[in-house]
């Protein structure tokens, strides 16, 4: 039987399709790809490019900060659910996970059969999300990709004591107009150790209990992920597709409904 999760994000839509519980496709639509389309145009494309058609899946989930969107989805998920159920699958040991969004980090506390124990968003916040980041892309003109590297050469961090990005923008523009100018390498640890600080302190308040998943794009993020080890204190577990766990949970819970 053919179901599908959908996580509707801020900046990008995840997509994952089962066929009796194996991944049968997994996708990533992009802000650039017109996320705003997913509902008519994106969804029939992907299912269309491993020949199915919208009929042919049996049952759909949406999940993500926009999921109530998503109209032709049989049934809405909050992301700490699917989150939960999408960890659990691939890592029956995890007992936390931590999904690092474009806007929203959510932390989610996992029992050992997989039920959902507590959770913590921060959604108020963007210097404790991943758009955190994006500041850094803007400000020293470089990929997310360069920063990681760079990241990793650092001597030292600076330590940013404010926690509004406005004003940590306007110290960042401090340090790289010094003289002599801070390290950009310097700059990016504190800027990865700030976003890893502030999203530490949201597990904190779940538990932090081993073993623990990261997921979402940042999870990509060698230097960040560095970092934040060293906050949390323990090894982090990262999936192949760190992305997509939230619709893989998705989609893992549209099987068991059908199934019922």
């Amino acid at each position: 039987m053919i179901v599908a999760g959908i996580d509707i994000g801020s900046t990008a839509s995840k997509i994952v399709i089962l066929d009796d519980g194996k991944i049968l496709h997994q996708s990533i639509i992009n802000e650039n790809e017109d996320n705003t389309d997913l509902p008519d145009i994106v969804f029939d494309r992907e299912v269309k490019n491993i020949g199915l058609s919208r009929g042919d899946v049996k049952y759909i989930i949406a999940t993500g900060i926009s999921r109530e969107s998503l109209s032709f989805a049989d049934r809405k998920k909050s992301t700490s659910l699917c989150l939960a159920r999408g960890a659990h699958h691939l890592f029956p040991s995890a007992r936390l996970v931590i999904d690092i969004g474009a806007e929203t980090s959510t932390v989610v506390g996992i029992g050992d059969k997989g039920e959902l124990r507590d959770s913590a968003v921060n959604d108020k916040c963007a210097a404790g999300a991943g758009s955190f980041l994006l500041l850094l892309v803007k400000l020293l003109q470089m990929p997310l990709e360069r920063l990681s590297e760079i990241s990793l050469e650092a001597k030292g961090r600076i330590e940013f004591t404010n926690t509004c990005v406005v004003f940590i923008e306007q110290e960042i523009i401090s340090q790289i107009h010094r003289d002599p100018p801070t390290p950009m390498s310097n700059i990016v640890a504190g800027i990865y150790e700030s976003l890893a600080t502030r999203i530490a302190g949201l597990a904190k308040k779940v538990g932090i209990k081993e073993d623990v998943v990261i997921c979402g794009g940042v999870a990509r993020n060698r230097g960040f992920v560095k970092v934040f080890e060293k906050v949390m204190g323990v090894k982090l577990i990262i999936p192949e597709s760190p992305e997509t766990l939230p619709a893989l949970g998705a989609a893992l819970i549209a099987q068991r409904e059908i199934s019922k």
